[in-house]
């Protein structure tokens, strides 16, 4: 038998934390699972594209707590807008907010989370991860001054 190579190993390990953040969320323990998703994404301010973000997203949904789950919603929305889930529970978390009487205008436009880790990593000197956030920010809305600005003086204008 040959042995398994240490990122496969590590691989299975995550795929298996992962799977393990989503039993505790739907088995109601919700703190427990917020640790393990933040957990998985140490280091990866993407959250996995997206998906550990929904996670914690799922976690603060259970526990009643509608203004961060929408907050998680919205990051998981930013970086893989495609999956329907996440969508699903930004508009799933709006509805009982204003259910509620709340409000969903809190001044939030898609793009904000990855335009504030381009300035994140771009205050800390990491100007290549810096150039990626900014990126996506613009990608988001190319249409926002800031981002385009800020996309403009990483990517060179026109680029």
């Amino acid at each position: 038998m040959e042995p398994i190579e240490h990122h496969v190993w590590m691989g299975k390990i995550i795929s298996r934390l992962h799977y393990v953040g989503r039993f505790l969320v739907d088995h109601g323990h919700y703190d427990e699972a917020i640790k393990v998703f933040q957990t998985l994404s140490l280091g990866d301010d993407s959250y996995e594209t997206g998906d550990y973000a929904y996670g914690i997203g799922r976690a603060y949904e259970g526990k009643g707590e509608i203004k961060a789950a929408l907050d998680w919603y919205r990051i998981a929305h930013e970086l893989n807008s495609p999956i329907p889930e996440f969508s699903d529970g930004i508009l799933r978390m709006m509805i009982a907010i204003e259910a509620a009487g709340g409000s969903t205008e809190d001044g939030y436009k898609v793009g904000d989370y990855s335009f504030g880790r381009g300035r994140h990593h771009e205050a800390a000197g990491a100007l290549d991860k810096a150039k990626i956030w900014y990126r996506v920010a613009y990608a988001n809305d190319p249409s926002d001054p800031e981002f385009r600005r800020a996309y403009e003086r990483f990517h060179g204008e026109g680029s």
